[in-house]
């Protein structure tokens, strides 16, 4: 039996392209391109040193002067290594768009893949792709799940064999992505669970809490890592609760952004966005190994340290409640104000909106609906002098104060801007719900003021664009508010109170 020998031929410039790729999911050649058993054994020469000099794998290798990414390139192995070891054909092979997996996993054990074990991988995996248009999370084999990282190096082996002897190995030896030597992007051999993530993102979230600043490293499962090497993890970390998978993660060697912007609006990003955030922030981070300058959202772009806020955020919110949140709220990490630890306590007060009866139903509903995700919240009362709350030493300094309107005043908005009201609210936090019927003031250009308005001086006619105004002042709200909104809003209460 013929041993699957390593080669160390010398790397051709030309056939590894480690360039970044900003965009993962499109194909990098054209789709009428074919390719030759020579020409793909040849580039699997290369991605093969590569990866034995670097121990990770190149983003891109270069066939026939044209860029094929590794998804289109496993895809040419596999037909390859299927064609040559089950028909003995030669027969030129398509080239195709091919998308990288959504969430790869693996559990595999370390040993050897026989010829046919291997050539009934490479079908699978052939018809797979051709399918789906993607590669797969994970790869059966006889060894365990496999995912794709894996299974590019196996097969260049397996090519870079052929290249050599023109036929294919007996068999192919296999070891895990994050073991011993094979491991590509990551730390050598580390990796963490998800209750160990859990752990590390409730203390960091403290932590930033606590200090008002993000620290450079963060401790995880005992490993001191970066805080740009913390952003992939979460973001697995997510999508892997999602889908209800508990496979470990990887920590990544991801460098920091180059160039970090932000031009981010505060207000409130739903779950199917987050989770699109978080796959887009792996995706770029695998294929470039550092983290974006900034991650585009429904807000604007979004910087590291507001991304790494909002994620921690959710897994807080999932360790409290054991389900991630439908909504998240986010602000500019520079305008935030943490609280002291944990989260805020919530006092709810209440204008004068139907009666006192059915006010503070609405109150205690709320309340309730808080209390069951985990929040200390308190009806303070309808009809409440929203100052006279400001001014109640017994109402603690870490507070979150919801305030619930039934109209919107332009004269109180207008003050909520003032220094002597910002010095009442102190370290306090204020949020505003309007209900039902209220004028939404959201892309308003021009808030009048309101006919019962005693307080202003009798030259203020109103406010123009009073979200902004609200929102460059630091102040959150929600509209539209009924009592069947009940779980949404407490959801965004919850999140304000961890900001």
């Amino acid at each position: 039996m013929l041993l699957l020998v390593a080669l160390t031929l010398p790397l051709n410039a030309t056939g590894v392209l480690a360039a970044a790729n900003s965009n993962q999911s499109s194909g990098a050649v054209s789709t009428t391109n074919s390719y030759t058993a020579t020409q793909i054994s040849s580039a699997a020469v290369s991605v093969n040193n590569y990866y034995t000099s670097n121990k990770k794998l190149p983003n891109y290798v270069t066939i026939s002067n044209q860029q094929v990414s590794m998804p289109q390139f496993l895809y040419l192995m596999a037909s390859e290594t299927s064609q040559i070891g089950s028909e003995g054909t030669t027969a030129t092979i398509p080239a195709k768009d091919v998308n990288w997996a959504s969430a790869p996993v693996e559990n595999i054990s370390s040993g050897k893949i026989q010829k046919a074990q291997y050539l009934t991988i490479a079908n699978n995996l052939k018809n797979f792709i051709e399918t789906n248009d993607r590669i797969p999370n994970y790869i059966n084999t006889p060894l365990g799940n496999m995912r794709y990282e894996s299974a590019v190096v196996m097969f260049s082996k397996i090519m870079t064999f052929y290249n050599t002897n023109k036929r294919t190995p007996n068999y192919v030896t296999i070891t895990p992505w994050l073991e011993g030597s094979n491991v590509g992007n990551t730390t050598p051999g580390n990796s963490v669970s998800q209750s160990q993530l859990i752990e590390a993102a409730v203390n960091l979230k403290s932590y930033m809490g606590s200090n008002n600043a993000i620290p450079a490293n963060t401790t995880i499962a005992g490993q001191k890592i970066t805080i740009t090497q913390l952003l992939p993890i979460l973001a697995q970390g997510l999508l892997n609760i999602n889908s209800g998978n508990t496979s470990s993660l990887p920590i990544i060697s991801t460098s920091p952004a180059i160039n970090p912007v932000e031009n981010l609006t505060s207000g409130t990003i739903t779950k199917s966005e987050y989770l699109s955030m978080a796959l887009t922030l792996l995706n770029f981070t695998s294929t470039n190994n550092r983290i974006p300058n900034y991650l585009n959202t429904s807000l604007g772009q979004m910087r590291y340290e507001s991304a790494l806020n909002m994620f921690l955020k959710v897994i807080n919110f999932y360790n409290t409640n054991q389900r991630l949140p439908n909504y998240v709220s986010v602000s500019p990490w520079g305008t935030s104000t943490p609280p002291a630890t944990g989260l805020r306590p919530v006092y709810i007060i209440s204008d004068n909106i139907n009666s006192k009866t059915v006010d503070n139903q609405r109150i205690d509903i709320l309340v309730s609906a808080l209390n069951n995700l985990g929040v200390t919240a308190y009806n303070y009362g309808a009809g409440t002098d929203n100052f006279a709350i400001l001014r109640n030493t017994n109402v603690t300094s870490n507070a979150l104060i919801v305030s619930i309107s039934g109209g919107v005043c332009s004269g109180t908005l207008i003050e909520m801007g003032y220094q002597y009201y910002k010095n009442l609210v102190g370290t306090r936090e204020v949020f505003l719900v309007w209900t039902e019927g209220a004028t939404k003031i959201t892309g308003l250009e021009w808030m009048p003021r309101a006919h019962d308005d005693n307080f202003s001086p009798a030259t203020f006619t109103g406010l123009a664009n009073p979200d902004q105004y609200l929102l460059n002042n630091g102040y959150h709200y929600y509209e539209g508010y009924t009592n069947s909104l009940v779980n949404q809003l407490a959801e965004i209460i919850y999140n304000e109170a961890l900001s």
